[in-house]
């Protein structure tokens, strides 16, 4: 093993781009569209706060699914794969808004590009909802890696100079 190996897998990780998620709209159940579109934007929020991720636009989300309007409410693992390949991401989070009553809860469920649901996240929300959103984000993306932070310009060490003989 070559001793510039540890070097070149830094500076290979340190240009790897951040792993790529999309948020299709938040499916409301016994609650109002508005309280499923707020808490959408809660989620779109936290999603783009987390360091090493990169969030589609939801106009470019909504673009594209409008091109294809029967994968926008689309569960089935190779409907969610299609969208993450038309989207080109890697992770597709898709949700439900539950009501009934006071009662409040949100699903959070993150998909790999085969559609296959890796991670599920469900909570009962109180009224100060929007300070929980941002933990269930996490634990829906917690096991995503992050892009690594910017590597610092490293130098290779001079070569020794030859002694000078006059």
């Amino acid at each position: 093993m070559s001793a510039f190996a540890p070097l070149a897998a830094l500076l290979l990780a340190a240009a790897a781009p951040a792993p790529s998620v999309a948020l299709l709209p938040l499916e409301p159940l016994g609650t109002g569209f508005e309280q499923a579109v707020e808490m959408q934007g809660a989620v779109r929020v936290s999603l783009a706060a987390l360091e090493g991720l990169r969030v589609l636009d939801e106009d470019a989300t909504r673009r594209a699914l409008d091109e294809e309007p029967a994968l926008g409410a689309c569960a089935e693992p190779q409907c969610l794969a299609r969208v993450a390949q038309l989207l080109g991401v890697d992770f597709v989070v898709t949700g439900v808004v539950g009501g009934l009553g006071g009662f409040r809860s949100l699903v959070l469920k993150r998909s790999d590009r085969l559609g296959k649901v890796v991670a599920t996240v469900n909570e009962a929300l109180s009224d100060e909802w929007r300070q929980q959103v941002p933990g269930l984000v996490r634990a829906a993306m917690e096991s995503v890696p992050r892009a690594p932070a910017p590597a610092l310009a490293l130098q290779a060490p001079e070569a020794p100079r030859r002694p000078e003989w006059r």
